[in-house]
């Protein structure tokens, strides 16, 4: 299901872990997908770092969906070791819209759990869908239930956007934009692009 929106080719290691085959300074490579974020979150310190005076930022605080298990919240701790970031906290990505949602509204919430306001949070991601319900008192927040679907994001509604052109470009110019990787992703690019602006468009 997910290989569909790589534009890589996957193996396995000796201990049968997923790898991606990548080509990296003219020599194939494979990466454990702990270490491609490692990657990531160094690209982000060094841009973190840039707008913060060029002083070197350390910790940080890393969010992840509810559902990921006790090994995946391992190996993201790992990618920050291995990114030479301190970890200070791992925090449910519901949590962490809750607390800000609450640090923004403190000073207009009820004093007493009793009167407390109950919200539901709606977090349409990349990959997932969570909805949380929560309540809010002055100082505090509490999450009472949270549901989620690990497979509709907004990645989803790019694909089939880019299923759907790629069908239009073959019945008008003959030609299969998914045999290319460069035509693949400008596509999705597009459909990207299209999609935000269909969605800006009031009318």
């Amino acid at each position: 299901a997910e290989k569909r929106f790589l534009f890589c080719p996957t193996g396995a290691d000796s201990e049968g872990r997923l790898t991606f085959e990548v080509t990296f300074q003219d020599d194939s490579v494979s990466l454990l997908p702990e270490q491609v974020l490692a990657m990531y979150l160094h690209q982000l310190q060094l841009y973190v770092n840039r707008e913060a005076g060029n002083s070197e930022v350390k910790d940080c605080v890393v969010s992840v969906p509810v559902y990921f298990t006790m090994e995946q919240r391992r190996l993201i701790q790992q990618a920050c070791e291995v990114a030479q970031l301190n970890c200070m906290s791992l925090v449910n990505e519901t949590t962490a819209a809750a607390v800000d949602y609450g640090i923004f509204r403190g000073s207009s919430l009820p004093d007493k759990e009793e009167d407390a306001q109950t919200v539901a949070i709606v977090d349409i991601g990349y990959g997932d869908a969570t909805v949380s319900i929560a309540k809010f008192w002055k100082g505090n927040t509490k999450v009472l239930a949270h549901a989620y679907d690990k497979e509709c994001g907004t990645r989803e509604v790019d694909y089939g956007l880019a299923q759907h052109f790629v069908g239009e470009i073959q019945k008008k110019y003959k030609i299969d934009t998914r045999e290319n990787k460069r035509s693949r992703i400008r596509l999705l690019q597009a459909c990207e692009k299209v999609k935000c602006m269909l969605s800006a468009n009031k009318t």
